[in-house]
């Protein structure tokens, strides 16, 4: 190790009280440091159980032994012969095909034997546990969540990774309609930084989607020495790979106030509506969303009223609670309708002539908050549109011209 002074014609610079400290490396230590199956959420109840290791001792390993064991009590062995896996080098162990239980789960990965030897140099990194979930539930869009029920009743999922703090269900006071629950991480107790803790949608069919959207309501309160985080991550498999991030916010771009005390969000200035724009995964019939976390021991996080449109469209009309609009009104051969609706459900429609004659009459499935187009040329006049679901109905004018 050299120090080199470089001179610029300055002044003095002195050095003193070099220390030169580490933690010496074992000759034989092999670490398990990745859990790779199973995934954290999936729909595949039939995994191959896989796991890395790497050398992180002085000498070369030429052989070992490795276990998984399940928490279900499911188990296996391998061992590994004629093999050299150098210092700093590691490789992959897999095992034999395993069926999951539906649910939660944790697999844990360990070194049994090292170069022949029962013990390596280092026993801390010998093993490693990673909690997943089996879920096949499977749902389409438009789709809506307001917590208004505690998680286990929804068909969202949370997973932590450290088994500590996780999304919870709670009040969440300052939305108003509808309820006044929400999702919550509780960064504001959680001495784990940079812990990541998963809230996955359903599986989601967006095979009929013409532009899917994702609008959410968030709070979050920032500060100047924290920067807590939000990921949203898309799967197209089901849930065994997260390979695009769609929205990512830390600290105060992501903040709706500011607040250094525990935050409870008190009011409609402390959430913000989010748009997310899902337009790169129409035709995608094994969609999972995560609502990601990351700790950085800040403030609490909220998130309620997540939906997915089908269309980007009805959103940005600002309809209330189960409400529909007809636009463009006056029309001219054709005209909109337009549903924000609380639940999702059947909705029979009819358009009545000035004669009061039904001229068109149709059913809709799956309504919640889409656009349809509806068809009336060469019908001048004012007509009637009566639409009927299992909770809601509605009539409104609608003036024809030519």
């Amino acid at each position: 190790i050299a120090f080199i002074g470089i001179n610029d014609f300055g002044n003095n610079l002195y050095l003193d009280d070099v220390n030169i400290t580490g933690t010496q490396r074992p000759p034989i230590d092999l670490a398990v440091t990745t859990i790779i199956s199973p995934n954290l959420v999936s729909c595949q109840a039939v995994v191959v159980p896989q796991f890395r290791v790497q050398n992180t001792g002085i000498n070369t390993i030429s052989n070992f032994q490795v276990a998984y064991e399940l928490s279900s009590g499911e188990s296996g062995v391998v061992t590994v012969n004629s093999l050299t896996l150098g210092p700093n080098q590691s490789t992959s162990v897999t095992f034999l095909p395993q069926t999951l239980e539906t649910g939660v789960g944790e697999i844990t990965a360990s070194i049994l034997a090292v170069n022949g030897l029962p013990n390596d140099g280092n026993l801390e990194n010998n093993s490693l546990s990673a909690p997943y979930i089996l879920d096949g539930q499977f749902d389409i869009i438009p789709k809506i969540e307001t917590f208004e029920t505690s998680l286990a009743e929804t068909d969202w999922l949370k997973l932590s990774l450290d088994e500590g703090i996780a999304w919870e269900v709670i009040a969440a006071p300052g939305l108003g309609s509808p309820g006044n629950q929400g999702a919550v991480i509780n960064f504001f107790s959680y001495p784990e930084k940079g812990a990541k803790d998963y809230l996955v949608s359903p599986v989601l069919d967006f095979s009929r989607a013409t532009s899917p959207t994702l609008t959410f309501d968030l709070a979050y309160a920032g500060g100047d020495n924290f920067s807590d985080g939000l990921e949203i991550l898309v799967s197209t498999d089901c849930g065994d790979n997260y390979s695009q991030t769609v929205f990512s916010g830390f600290g105060q771009e992501l903040a709706t106030t500011q607040q250094t005390t525990e935050f409870v969000p008190s009011g409609t200035s402390d959430w913000e509506k989010v748009t997310v724009d899902l337009s790169s995964f129409i035709g995608q019939r094994n969609v999972r969303i995560a609502f990601v976390g990351v700790n950085d021991f800040g403030n609490n996080l909220y998130l309620d009223n997540i939906e997915f449109f089908t269309s980007s469209s009805t959103f940005s009309l600002g309809l209330g609670e189960d409400e529909l609009i007809l636009f463009p009104n006056p029309a001219e051969d054709e005209f909109n309708i337009t549903f924000n609706l609380n639940e999702r459900q059947q909705m029979a429609v009819r358009v009545i002539d000035p004669l009061g004659r039904v001229v068109q009459s149709f059913q809709l499935n799956d309504v919640l908050n889409q656009t349809y187009q509806v068809e009336l040329p060469n019908s001048a006049g004012v007509y009637i549109l009566q639409a009927v679901g299992a909770s809601f109905q509605e009539t409104r004018r609608i003036i024809m011209t030519q």
